[in-house]
């Protein structure tokens, strides 16, 4: 019964104020990232990389798929995209797609008796609610000088039950590559991405992410990443000023010398595991991540170099 609260109030939460109303975003098919601490925006090795930074798109044309189980089976994530690789000599590429959220059947419950208050035998259930949304994306990126520069364009429905809403945003990122270190930088909804309800409009508050990842030795990957957020999450983050707060990221891999790549992290205080398979054009990813609250949640991903 908590767990399907507080799922409730995060899927609907845009039912309440702006603030969290990008959260759907945060569910994403990174799911190299997601192993690595959710350490995403400096990450230029992963297929599905355009989704966390525009300015990383594969080098390679990718196919690829994502399966996401979220808080126990509550609800689910799909993808499907794909990658572009090079289309010029100036080294513009694109990738693209679509993502499914949809829960299970939540139940509503009511008193039968209001006055009697809640005890066992005076609930009932009145209704059954669930929750669906379909993002589709389209992301351009170049080299600018030394850089790796992108643009995002998402545009997005969600189906709450008891209304509906679209809207479309804009996200930019930034990627800079050295011999053994990169850097990345992104600024989600920078135009205040606008939701359209039946009979209201919000808007998606920008954010900011920065990040880093440190190759050691080849073999050893390190990283860190942090979320700058201007909703006024005092009670979410672990870091706030004001409206202003922080969310820190942190991740570890070690890829053996043949196939197999391992990594484990911390994001924003919630433990992350996963490991990768690499085979010829073929690759299989999946991570564990846990949650307090609402259970675990379990990413796999298939990618297939074209």
């Amino acid at each position: 019964m908590k767990k399907s609260f507080i799922l409730l109030l995060f899927l609907f939460s845009p039912l309440l104020a702006t603030k969290y109303s990008g959260e759907i975003f945060e569910l994403n098919p990174n799911v190299r990232a997601a192993g690595f601490g959710n350490v995403a925006v400096a990450l230029y090795s992963s297929p599905s990389g355009f989704y966390s930074n525009p300015a990383i798109i594969s080098e390679n044309r990718n196919l690829f798929f994502n399966y996401t189980s979220l808080y126990n089976g509550l609800a689910s994530y799909n993808f499907i995209g794909f990658t572009s690789g090079n289309i010029d000599e100036n080294g513009t590429r694109f990738a693209g797609g679509i993502s499914i959220i949809t829960s299970g059947d939540i139940k509503e419950t009511a008193l039968v008796n209001p006055e009697a208050g809640v005890s066992q035998g005076n609930i009932f259930v009145k209704d059954y609610l669930n929750y669906k949304t379909f993002i589709f994306q389209f992301t351009l990126s170049k080299i600018w000088k030394s850089y790796r520069i992108g643009m995002k364009l998402k545009i997005f429905n969600e189906d709450l039950s008891v209304t509906s809403g679209s809207g479309f945003g804009l996200d930019a990122g930034i990627l800079k590559n050295f011999n053994n270190f990169s850097l990345g930088a992104v600024v989600n909804d920078f135009t205040f991405t606008p939701i359209f309800w039946k009979n209201t409009k919000e808007y998606i508050y920008p954010s900011i992410k920065v990040g880093a990842i440190y190759y050691l030795k080849k073999h050893l990957l390190l990283g860190c990443q942090f979320d700058i957020l201007f909703e006024g999450r005092v009670n979410s983050s672990p870091f706030s000023l004001g409206i202003t707060s922080m969310v820190p990221h942190f991740g570890f891999a070690y890829r053996f010398p043949r196939v197999v790549t391992l990594r484990t992290g911390i994001d924003n205080s919630r433990l992350t595991i996963g490991f990768g398979i690499d085979y010829k054009r073929f690759s299989m990813n999946y991570a564990y991540i846990g949650h307090f609250d609402l259970g675990s949640t379990n990413k796999l991903s298939l990618s297939i170099q074209l």
